[in-house]
């Protein structure tokens, strides 16, 4: 049989919320978010007002809510960061990709779409490209420092701030050199200097 106890913090905290009288709205609350594992607590105050009449028609506030809080499911897509969550995305693309390749009378997608042309295209923005192959620092330290360079004819715009023009070459240099990063990728910072 499994070991059923619970340690006391965490038996007192279960206790504490199945008493509560606001109980019944906490339990749909987490039934909302579709057992996230990090929902967003929301904190506030909204009011909806017609323009032409200045009348209220809708007021919610989260003061009468459980904690104080709306909590609302994260919608992260990463099974890493919350399974719940990825699975409804997961299902969610599924759907969408299926009314796009046979169509969906549920939202409007006329079965006709089968007869088109298919493409499944992803992009990725030219600016991730060396951003996701950093060498680490232990690679760095060992590699030697070289000077990235640019061609003197690249216009300025695309220059960083700390360029200048290298005294015995017509290119153009970090004036840190030493950095092993390429220019343009100012995020990174340069190796450790023993």
């Amino acid at each position: 049989m499994p070991d059923l106890l619970l340690d006391p913090t965490t038996l007192g905290d279960l206790l504490r919320v199945a008493s509560a009288s606001d109980y019944d709205r906490w339990h749909e609350q987490i039934r909302r978010t579709g057992g996230c594992s990090d929902p967003i607590h929301l904190t506030g105050w909204t009011i909806g007002k017609d323009k032409v009449t200045g009348e209220t028609l809708h007021h919610y506030s989260t003061e009468n809510e459980p904690g104080g809080r709306l909590r609302l499911a994260c919608g992260n897509r990463r099974a890493s960061r919350c399974p719940s969550c990825a699975w409804t995305y997961a299902g969610d693309t599924y759907h969408l990709i299926r009314a796009g390749l046979a169509g969906d009378d549920r939202r409007a997608i006329p079965a006709t779409v089968r007869d088109h042309p298919r493409v499944f295209a992803t992009l990725t923005a030219p600016s991730f490209g060396r951003v996701h192959n950093r060498p680490t620092m232990a690679l760095a330290a060992a590699a030697p420092a070289t000077c990235p360079t640019i061609p003197p004819s690249a216009p300025p715009s695309i220059r960083p701030a700390t360029t200048t023009l290298a005294p015995s070459c017509s290119t153009t240099t970090q004036a840190s050199c030493g950095s092993a990063s390429p220019i343009g990728s100012a995020a990174r910072s340069p190796p450790a200097r023993v």
